[in-house]
């Protein structure tokens, strides 16, 4: 795998993955060879079945992160509500507040880092002590979480 690494972190480097991602997209891919070894191709072939995976890999990690920036925009308002029209005494709260109460501190805060501060996986890991992965894994959590509470809430509506 050494022999591949730079190839590897050269492919998703080229697809325009910003720097602190690199890492962790070429992790994953040679995941996903080590998984899939069973169908590894001849030795010559190596090479471009290994970038090609990492191709995969990289287009996956932008499909995640187009569908969180989708998430994002769809649920943003409801997080920080701006009236379009001079504000009335009677406005209430967006529905995703009575949410993020209910979340404990450590997870609201990492919805804030994330959603509202604009960090990434690898920035907040750093200020956490946990691993990119687990920052990942926590927020798909969270989101589910936040997910159902609004689920809940248009169901009761």
């Amino acid at each position: 795998m050494r022999l591949h690494e730079r190839g590897v972190r050269g492919t998703i480097a080229g697809m325009g993955l910003p720097p602190d991602v690199v890492d962790d997209v070429a992790q994953e891919t040679f995941l996903a060879v080590h998984r899939q070894r069973d169908r590894l191709p001849p030795q010559d072939e190596h090479r471009p079945w290994i970038r090609g995976i990492a191709r995969n890999q990289a287009r996956m990690w932008l499909r995640t992160r187009l569908r969180q920036r989708q998430l994002l925009e769809r649920y943003a308002h409801l997080m920080n509500p701006e009236p379009t029209a001079p504000a009335s005494p009677d406005l209430s709260p967006g529905p995703i507040t009575p949410c993020l109460d209910r979340l404990d501190p450590e997870a609201r805060r990492l919805i804030e880092r994330r959603y509202i501060d604009g960090e990434d996986a690898s920035a907040i890991a750093a200020g956490t002590g946990r691993s990119p992965a687990g920052v990942r894994m926590a927020l798909l959590r969270v989101r589910q979480l936040l997910r159902d509470c609004l689920d809940a809430q248009t169901e009761h509506a």
